[in-house]
């Protein structure tokens, strides 16, 4: 197989007019699978990463994947197509998903923390986490290291390296009075990530139902 890989970079440099035909019959004689189109971009608009340095070393790195109800019907499309669900079990699932949201406002946090080998969320970690909405601080109620499924791996492969620890931090979404924190008047979510001396921000743009603004998705 090795050889066979090789022979396909060469032929078409040594033999310019042979590449065409090589290609044609490698894509008859090498099985690819049926490939199935995954919009990646319904997930990753909702990915904010950001990098932190003291002079010239990094402190820390952290991607935030806001599981909006969006970014959770593009992780049921996906399953429910890999799966064959019927439309029953689609929307059982799917009505699972919203009473997750209706409950918890989560994230997926991918974070390299470098020079110790405590988690995010773990006691005396360096950096704390909180959540802002309308003017209001929020500590997360879950701060737990994850795997992500197959679906979440596919749309966060440009991101994911052995470096990173991938952590599902979710925060209340009501609050003690039981309504809800994020309301139609809300307009922005910002994840605090902070250490003794330093704090930086991750933030999203939305709109009164809840979807990110046109020019902030990115």
């Amino acid at each position: 197989m090795k050889h066979f890989l090789l022979l396909a970079f060469f032929l078409p440099l040594i033999f310019p007019g042979c590449g065409n035909r090589f290609s044609d019959w490698a894509a008859d004689h090498v099985k690819h699978g049926k490939v199935r189109e995954i919009h990646k971009e319904r997930v990753v608009k909702y990915l904010r990463s950001i990098r932190i340095y003291q002079d010239f070393s990094t402190v820390g790195i952290f991607d935030a994947l806001w599981l909006s109800h969006e970014v959770r019907q593009a992780y049921i499309d996906v399953f429910s197509s890999k799966y064959v669900l019927d439309k029953e079990k689609e929307e059982e699932l799917l009505r699972k998903q919203r009473i997750e949201n209706d409950n918890f406002i989560s994230f997926y946090v991918l974070s390299y923390i470098p020079d110790t080998s405590i988690n995010l969320g773990e006691k005396n970690c360096p950096w704390a986490i909180d959540l802002k909405v309308n003017n209001k601080l929020y500590v997360p109620k879950v701060v737990e290291t994850v795997e992500l499924s197959p679906e979440y791996l596919t749309f966060l492969s440009r991101i994911l390296n052995k470096y990173k620890n991938v952590h599902l931090v979710k925060f209340a979404a009501k609050d003690e009075n039981g309504d809800p924190i994020i309301t139609a008047r809300t307009r922005i979510l910002e994840m605090r990530l902070s250490t003794i001396d330093r704090s930086t921000s991750l933030v999203w743009h939305i709109d009164k139902n809840q979807n990110l603004v046109k020019d902030q998705e990115e």
